[in-house]
């Protein structure tokens, strides 16, 4: 097999666009990639190569560059008529292909590929499903700044949008053998289900397209890190900072609900802690649009993480899968936070299934000292086995929460909310019932949490001293009635640091 990368190197080297000193500075970066760069796109990131000298490199060597949208079969530039727009014979199929006027190379195709095989120029538009309902998207608006992850269908930059002067997350996918139709039909999914999406703890999606045999979505760009990483740092979060974080990202989970969304795919790296400490749900590839009632899991197939999915997803039941799907992943969350470990581990994908459908987490009280009262109740009710005995909302989760996310000295005792019930017998709720309007978190706005526990204890003591008075006169003793203290924003510190959105 021919090897690109080095030809096109030492056809650079030769033609004098790069010197030996180029060469070994490039070797240096492409090691520390770990295999993820290839020296050539190094040479365009680096900007020692622009992209049209790559493509004279490629068609000095010969390279088959330009791709037959029917067959897939690769054609050196030779091989094609000298003149751009007349048609020739396919090698592979037969069927009339030309070379269009415009073809070329873009950088963020270069820098987006995987390998210099997967770079191609098609000779006609393609006809994928899922592409037809796509409209072009202008990439040359977008200049890349950096590369924030990269996986193995696309990657994710930070690029500026040129005329609005603002950064994006711009997340990237190339069709090809290596990329599934299903794959390219969640990526289109996401952009749809999460552009609906308008709230504060949601990373808002921009812009959906595709150019030529690239996909392409841009979302809003936010410096941050995910919270498996600062978890990983911190190791655990006390009962009144893990259960505020919750809360907001309950709130986030909620709005999504309301528009008919169920994420299915919560789990610490979907969720960006951005530079205030706010967390950011992502990555919406694998949610379920219960509006358009949108299908592309077949009956009896598993998708997500192991360690986060609900028992119905384990069996298989996607027609079952509701917010209480997503409620039973963030328990597993919430027992992350609070712990450091996940309730449900093995390194074998079946023994996870296992112990989901079948054994209950170690206790929340045998791991850690300082449980508040009551909260372990709470955990439990979001982690039960059916889905009947859940929360059946994400606002009725975050109800039962709020109490926790106070500081501990105003949490005398867990509510009655917080006691896991015995099954339910209400009726299964999905996501297209709209849940009761629950309270907002508080700002930190307002008098000082110390003068307002100052006023309350005087009340309190005010009220018992009229009740004993009372009391004296009616032989009954009343019992003070208790107002909860209001609910302090959650402040989780971070470390910036750019982040894929």
């Amino acid at each position: 097999m021919r090897d690109l990368d080095e030809e096109l190197v030492q056809a650079a080297l030769q033609g004098g666009f790069i010197d030996e000193a180029d060469l070994e500075r490039i070797e240096e970066i492409v090691l520390a990639s770990r295999g993820k760069l290839y020296r050539a796109q190094v040479l365009v990131r680096e900007r020692l190569l622009t992209t049209a000298e790559l493509l004279t490199l490629q068609n000095r060597i010969g390279a088959g560059l330009y791709t037959c949208p029917g067959c897939g079969a690769r054609h050196a530039r030779k091989d094609l008529p000298k003149t751009r727009g007349k048609s020739s014979k396919c090698k592979g199929c037969g069927a009339p292909v030309r070379l269009k006027s415009e073809a070329g190379l873009s950088r963020i195709e270069v820098l987006a590929s995987q390998d210099p095989r997967e770079l191609s120029i098609p000779l006609d538009e393609r006809s994928d499903s899922a592409a037809k309902s796509m409209s072009e998207i202008d990439l040359d608006r977008y200049e890349v700044q950096d590369e924030l992850g990269r996986g193995g269908y696309g990657v994710v930059f930070r690029a500026n949008h040129r005329d609005l002067e603002r950064d994006v997350a711009l997340k990237i996918l190339r069709k090809g053998t290596s990329l599934p139709e299903v794959a390219l039909e969640r990526f289109l999914r996401e952009g749809r289900a999460a552009s609906r999406l308008r709230h504060p703890n949601i990373v808002s999606v921009y812009d959906i397209g595709r150019y030529r045999d690239l996909f392409a979505m841009t979302m809003e760009y936010v410096p941050g890190r995910a919270l498996k990483d600062e978890l990983r740092e911190r190791q655990r979060y006390p009962g009144a900072e893990a259960a505020a974080l919750m809360c907001e990202i309950l709130e986030g989970v909620q709005h999504a609900h309301e528009q008919g969304v169920i994420h299915r795919d919560l789990k610490p790296t979907n969720i960006i802690m951005d530079e205030a400490g706010r967390p950011r749900l992502i990555d919406f590839g694998l949610a379920k649009d219960l509006e358009a009632d949108t299908q592309l899991t077949g009956a009896g197939a598993i998708i997500g993480t192991p360690y986060y999915l609900s028992p119905e997803q384990i069996q298989g039941r996607s027609n079952e899968v509701d917010a209480r799907s997503d409620v039973f992943a963030l328990g597993v969350i919430l027992y992350e936070l609070l712990t450091g470990r996940r309730p449900f581990t093995s390194n074998q994908r079946s023994e996870i299934y296992v112990q989901i459908l079948k054994r209950e987490p170690k206790p929340l009280s045998q791991r850690i000292d300082d449980l508040p009262d009551g909260l372990e109740a709470v955990v439990a009710r979001a982690l039960a086995k059916e889905a009947a005995d859940r929360y059946q909302s994400a606002a009725e989760f975050r109800d039962a929460l709020l109490p926790f996310a106070q500081p501990a000295a105003a949490v005398e005792a867990a509510p009655a909310a917080a006691e896991a019930p015995k099954r339910a017998k209400t009726r299964r709720t999905g996501a297209r019932r709209r849940p009761t309007t629950t309270p907002a978190l508080p700002t930190s706005s307002g008098p000082p949490p110390a003068l307002l526990a100052a006023g309350a204890g005087g009340l309190l003591l005010l009220v018992l001293i009229l009740g004993f008075i009372l009391s004296r006169g009616s032989g009954e003793p009343e019992q003070a009635a208790q107002s909860p203290t209001p609910t302090q924003s959650p402040t989780a510190p971070t470390e910036p640091s750019p982040r894929v959105a």
